[in-house]
């Protein structure tokens, strides 16, 4: 006898299989896989403090450069860094230029990058300025506004010279503020945290006539406060003549910090940080060299993971912790082979088993003609019953296999072959010879 094949249900169902399987390929190679490979667009709420700073200008310059990078940046001013960093912690911003040194608020930021130092820059009227720092006792002096950066440094300087809240008249005017002011209206002396050269110091300097002071003792400082560097401000770098300074005055930077929540995506950062290094934004901010290497060493906080993603976007793929990943995958691999080809033997035994139990009952059939026969209890009836019974096992164990419940069409085939067997036994036995027996039976007891 030929074997049998599968069933016609059973094909249907791999045609359908097939089908819906090819009709996924193209749903996915059309639709998923464009919105996979997509670049996303990503707007990110930036803040540089005042919009008369310099960090403003910054700002300005990431916002175009970032535009080819897929980011759009939204302008926030705020009163200065230490606003900034709580509106960072209120979720109201995502990305902020802030003072190096601050204390930020108890919220999950992170570091992007660290870009220069910003000297404190502190001018008085001329004669004031002649006496340097102990000249600022009992004036008026414009500490910077309320919730700045600039102002927590200037309060630091003070009170590192001796000169507590009581010793001066505090005023916290904006920028702006003091550039509308009439010149005889203003503070006798003004600190600010700004870039070299600074806007707000030339102005000062040539519209107002004030004079630089020095901060001498920025070296000790910055040896109890590491966020501070001492740094010079250049001979004649606010006025060639008269000279302003007369010559290189000393005083102390911040470095200024990119900073971020750690929800922002990475992927976001790591463009924002390719644009700042590799792109334009050195020209378009008029800024010195940016240095990466100078991003671990100088932070002051944990770094966002699309900074780390940057910092090592140049190194080799084929790493040794690379090689030793791939040797876990390749051991857990092999693991996950044998195991699913323990998990096939397994599968086959347990067909096998299945058609055994066709088997038996085949077998049991035949043992039920068989000591029928012997007992002389063999009938027309009976044998005509097995037969059935034989054709409804057969029927059982091809339907099995039709819908994939069992498997092994070897298996099948001599499962059939049994059963043909089975039958050709059954149609043989003599109901004569059962009666015979029955009565030699009953003549012995």
């Amino acid at each position: 006898m030929s074997a049998p094949q599968d069933g016609l249900g059973k094909r249907l169902r791999h045609v359908k299989y097939l089908a819906a399987g090819a009709v996924a390929m193209v749903f996915v190679t059309l639709f998923v896989m464009p919105l996979i490979t997509r670049e996303r667009h990503y707007r990110l709420r930036v803040s540089a403090g005042s919009e008369r700073g310099h960090r403003h200008d910054l700002a300005v310059a990431l916002a175009e450069e970032v535009g080819h990078h897929k980011i759009t940046v939204e302008i926030v001013p705020t009163a200065g860094s230490v606003e900034s960093l709580r509106l960072l912690a209120e979720g109201e911003l995502d990305v902020a230029f802030v003072q190096g040194g601050l204390r930020p608020p108890p919220a999950d930021l992170r570091q992007l990058t660290i870009l220069h130092p910003e000297p404190l820059h502190l001018v008085a009227r001329p004669k004031l300025a002649e006496a340097g720092l102990a000249s600022l006792l009992g004036k008026r002096i414009n500490l910077s506004t309320k919730g700045s950066g600039s102002r927590q440094l200037s309060e630091q300087v003070l009170q590192f010279y001796g000169v507590g809240p009581g010793d001066y008249i505090d005023e916290s005017h904006s920028y702006r503020e003091l550039q509308q002011m009439p010149a005889e209206q203003l503070p006798d002396a003004m600190f600010f945290v700004s870039s070299m050269p600074s806007d707000i110091a030339e102005f000062f300097v040539r519209k107002r006539n004030y004079r630089l002071i020095a901060i001498p003792f920025g070296r000790a400082l910055s040896m109890r406060d590491t966020s501070l560097t001492p740094v010079e401000i250049p001979y004649a770098a606010y006025r060639a003549y008269p000279a302003e300074p007369r010559e290189p005055i000393a005083t102390i930077a911040p470095r200024l910090n990119l900073v971020a929540r750690a929800d922002v995506p990475a992927e976001a950062v790591e463009r924002l940080l390719t644009a700042m290094y590799d792109g334009d934004f050195r020209r378009r901010a008029e800024i010195g060299e940016l240095s990466s290497a100078e991003i671990e060493p100088f932070r002051e906080l944990p770094l966002h993971e699309g900074t780390i993603a940057f910092l090592r976007r140049h190194e080799p793929i084929v790493t040794n912790e690379f090689i030793d990943n791939a040797e876990s995958a390749r051991s857990f691999v092999f693991s996950a082979l044998v195991a699913a080809f323990l998990l096939w033997q397994w599968y086959r035994r347990k067909q096998a088993v299945r058609f055994e139990e066709y088997f038996d009952e085949v077998s049991a059939l035949e043992a039920r003609a068989f000591a029928a026969l012997r007992g002389g209890t063999f009938t027309e009836r009976m044998r005509n019953d097995l037969l059935d019974e034989l054709t409804r096992l057969k029927e059982r164990a091809i339907e099995s296999y039709s819908s994939g419940r069992v498997h092994g069409q070897e298996h099948l085939t001599g499962f059939i072959s049994h059963v043909a067997d089975a039958r050709q036994t059954v149609r043989t036995l003599r109901v004569e010879e059962a009666e015979l027996r029955r009565q030699e039976s009953e003549v012995g007891s």
